[in-house]
């Protein structure tokens, strides 16, 4: 048996991991999860998406969807900030 430093030194037998690889890995998996629970997740979603797409008291409409479109772009940005920053402190 190997110690861990006797391992570290081997070379190894996958570099990187590809599509191919990932590709063949799932072809081997099953669902965890049943029809039955994807539609309890379906109507559970769209009762949070009825619930929170509501209009306020000025006329204003909040939309979940739309909501995560913006997060989604906000982060985008925050991480080029991030970025930024990082190679500015190099």
């Amino acid at each position: 048996e190997l110690t861990q430093e006797e391992a570290d030194g081997l070379p190894d037998p996958v570099p990187c991991i590809t599509r191919a690889h990932f590709e063949a890995s799932m072809s081997k998996a099953r669902r965890s999860v049943t029809p039955e629970v994807v539609k309890q997740y379906d109507d559970f979603t769209a009762k949070t998406k009825q619930q929170w797409t509501t209009s306020g008291s000025d006329g204003a409409v909040y939309d979940i969807d739309q909501a995560a479109a913006e997060q989604a772009r906000e982060d985008v940005l925050m991480e080029g900030e991030e970025e930024e920053a990082a190679v500015a402190a190099e």
